[in-house]
């Protein structure tokens, strides 16, 4: 019998891969098959709107993971429902979007089954919000997505920047100015890593930028539905001479 549905499972598996599949490590990196890889998607476009499509993930089982669909794939704009499932094929998050903003209800659960989440948006506006404790007791109320922050808030990073940027003598010599935009990843418990120069404007400048950014105190990490996440931020760093 267990063979049986393991072969069941890999004709499934293999007959939907007809459509767009892409296949990804535990990291969501992508890669080039199915052996080592922890997740797929299958992307299936409308037959009338090839703008419009669903894509659906699966754990490497093939177990169920989230389901979208968009009103552009080509842009990730999301309009309708969305749904994830936990790997022990419980509901984890249904949400409704319009044009990539919430619209309606969103509801997260614990993996026991319990509402966890119970929010109303109105086109991005949240109307109404309830948190319950997977025991299902009302709980403090806390936002769906919150940002990473540096220590202090804006003001204080503001302070920061202004503070430890030396400007470098030969830009300075020379009348470079300008903003170099930089991208980073702050951590889960805060680091800044992965630096990269998204806006250039020249090297020493991009160079006294990263510096910076590297001597920086750990941040407050990102926060999704309550649980510490990895998030990708975006800093300009302006050099300006008098």
């Amino acid at each position: 019998m267990k063979t049986f549905a393991t072969s069941l499972i890999l004709f499934m598996v293999f007959t939907t891969f007809g459509q767009d599949t892409l296949f990804y490590d535990a990291n969501w990196k992508k890669t080039s098959k199915l052996r080592g890889s922890e997740y797929y998607t299958v992307i299936v476009r409308d037959k009338l709107d090839s703008t419009h499509a669903k894509e659906t993930s699966y754990f490497k089982g093939g177990q169920l993971r989230q389901e979208t669909y968009y009103s552009n794939y080509a842009k990730y704009i999301k309009s309708g429902s969305s749904k994830t499932w936990y790997k022990n094929g419980k509901l984890k998050e249904e949400a409704h979007y319009t044009n990539n903003q919430f619209n309606g209800k969103l509801q997260t659960f614990w993996d026991n089954g319990q509402l966890k989440r119970d929010d109303t948006y109105d086109m991005g506006r949240l109307v109404a919000g309830k948190l319950f404790n997977s025991d299902g007791a009302p709980t403090q109320y806390y936002d769906y997505e919150i940002m990473p922050q540096f220590p202090g808030g804006f003001n204080e990073l503001v302070r920061y920047l202004s503070t430890n940027i030396h400007y470098p003598k030969k830009a300075k010599r020379q009348k470079v100015a300008g903003k170099v935009i930089l991208k980073f990843v702050v951590d889960t418990d805060g680091a800044i890593q992965h630096i990269t120069v998204e806006k250039s404007v020249s090297k020493e400048l991009d160079a006294e930028a990263i510096r910076v950014v590297k001597k920086m105190p750990k941040w407050q990490p990102g926060l999704f539905d309550g649980i510490k996440v990895k998030v990708y931020y975006l800093l300009p760093v302006s050099f300006t001479l008098n």
